[in-house]
């Protein structure tokens, strides 16, 4: 489960920073002919673009200062300039939210666990056990309290 909370915790922290990125510029990755596979990270959301039985071609990459207002509805469109052009858009306050839930209750449950495993007040050390007023194993010392 701690590996669960740690992934939790920096999927999450990746995404907000992605978020506050957002509210500043804009990262556009574009690959192929006239950049008929993309993904961009704009306005609050990521999009991918892709054309189906297009060319892979060279990548090109841009960042700029971001324009457009944030953008905060999912979008599966068929791209009109394009014959075969699909457009995904996943504003990111969703992935948000959804690693936010599980976040809070992992981290909830981690400290839920430590307070019944009774740790020794100076180092941590678990006294689960040991009779009462017995000294902490770990530092040989008298229990504070």
């Amino acid at each position: 489960m701690g590996n669960l909370r740690w992934t939790c915790t920096i999927s999450l922290a990746v995404v907000l920073a992605a978020y506050a990125f957002t509210a500043r510029y804009t990262a556009f990755v574009g690959w192929g002919n006239d950049d008929n596979r993309s993904v961009q990270l704009a306005s609050g959301c990521i999009s991918a673009r892709w054309e189906l039985g297009g060319p892979l071609g060279q990548r090109r990459s841009q960042l700029h200062v971001r324009k457009h207002p944030f953008y905060w509805r999912f979008q599966l469109a068929r791209l009109p300039w394009r014959p075969n052009g699909h457009q995904l858009v996943i504003p990111l306050w969703c992935p948000t939210v959804l690693l936010a839930l599980p976040t809070a209750l992992l981290w909830r449950s981690h400290r839920q666990n430590r307070a019944t495993l009774n740790p020794c007040p100076k180092c941590g050390y678990s006294l689960t056990g040991l009779a009462v007023g017995a000294p902490c194993p770990e530092m040989w010392q008298a229990r504070a309290g």
